[in-house]
């Protein structure tokens, strides 16, 4: 009898958290899509000039982080480069060249590792 209480409750428990996912996934609009790519890029944006900050004023050579910033912006500069063929999400073609050429930039001031 215990059992079948616990299982049950798990089950509806899981049931509730899998419908609240979808339910925040349906709802997302590509207003709301396009805000949080933005919010991403400007986080990556300046995590890019801090990392890069730090290596040439302060002399901290800080190898893994330039590397893992490195890698963000490299991942995300290619991830607009298939877009701006495929743009599933409704970004302005405009506003991916502009954040194109800001990465591309932050890529050409990294130092090699």
């Amino acid at each position: 009898m215990n059992e079948t209480l616990v299982t049950l409750s798990l089950c509806i428990c899981m049931f509730t958290s899998c419908f609240a996912g979808y339910n925040t996934f349906v709802k997302d609009t590509p207003k709301q899509i396009s805000e949080n790519v933005v919010e991403y890029d400007n986080e990556l944006l300046s995590q890019a000039k801090s990392v890069l900050y730090d290596y040439h004023h302060q002399n901290k050579c800080i190898s893994k982080s330039l590397l893992h910033t490195r890698q963000k912006l490299t991942n995300r500069y290619q991830q607009y480069k298939i877009m701006k063929k495929d743009n599933e999400f409704q970004i302005p073609r405009k506003y991916m060249e502009l954040r194109m050429d800001e990465f591309f930039e932050y890529l050409q001031y990294m130092p090699p590792i």
